[in-house]
């Protein structure tokens, strides 16, 4: 399959993610690179339906991994990047939101995306700064 129909998702094993990449397996003609650390809110389960298409790869990798991930877009060559990676406590996820909100940013998420933008040079990332 040619580059420009890959996916690149972040986070695809997690509660966002997984819908994300079963609705592009199921509803699309992409190929589909799950890229994600597995911590504690991520489980491949929630793939498993579609994990024996021939248009889904799964990438066990850290976002913040500089070199991981850099070598994950030189192998698999995606168009275009979902970055759907997070990692919040349920019981943090609303009052760090609005911490984040009211600065307007996260300083923690600033060098992953900026490492996932970096690897995917010449790609399209729907990311915007």
């Amino acid at each position: 399959m040619e580059s420009e129909s890959t996916v690149l998702v972040t986070g695809g094993a997690g509660f966002i993610g997984s819908a994300v990449v079963r609705h592009l397996i199921d509803w699309t003609s992409y190929r589909v690179v799950n890229l994600d650390a597995l911590t504690y809110s991520a489980s491949l389960e929630s793939v498993a339906s579609v994990e024996n298409s021939d248009r889904y790869v799964f990438e066990m990798a850290d976002i913040r991994d500089r070199d991981r991930v850099r070598s994950v877009q030189q192998t698999r060559k995606p168009a275009a990047m979902l970055h759907l990676a997070a990692e919040t406590p349920a019981g943090q996820a609303v009052p760090q939101f609005m911490q984040h909100f009211r600065s307007g940013q996260d300083p923690r998420q600033q060098q992953p995306i900026a490492n996932c933008k970096e690897a995917l040079k010449g790609g399209q990332p729907l990311q915007k700064d």
